[in-house]
């Protein structure tokens, strides 16, 4: 969803734990967000939904998830 020329609203629903290749299709999605990203690289873009894992904890897609809020975190 676009709000304006200034937003991008993110919703996502990641498959859980135990999901038959899991990191696979978790690095698919999150490839195709940096693909809207890196699009409209002018735009605020607020990531949420479930990502069905523990961000606080380090395992495989709380590791992933992390390290790409790290890259596309921009302070203003």
């Amino acid at each position: 969803m676009s709000l304006g020329n200034t937003l991008i609203i993110v919703n996502l629903y990641l498959p859980c734990a135990g999901t038959a290749d899991r990191m696979d299709n978790i690095e698919n999605i999150i490839f195709d967000v940096s693909e809207w990203i890196q699009k409209y690289n002018d735009r605020i873009v607020i990531i949420g939904g479930d990502f069905n894992t523990d961000l606080d904890k380090r395992n495989p897609a709380s590791d992933f998830l992390n390290n790409f809020a790290r890259e596309h975190t921009q302070v203003y």
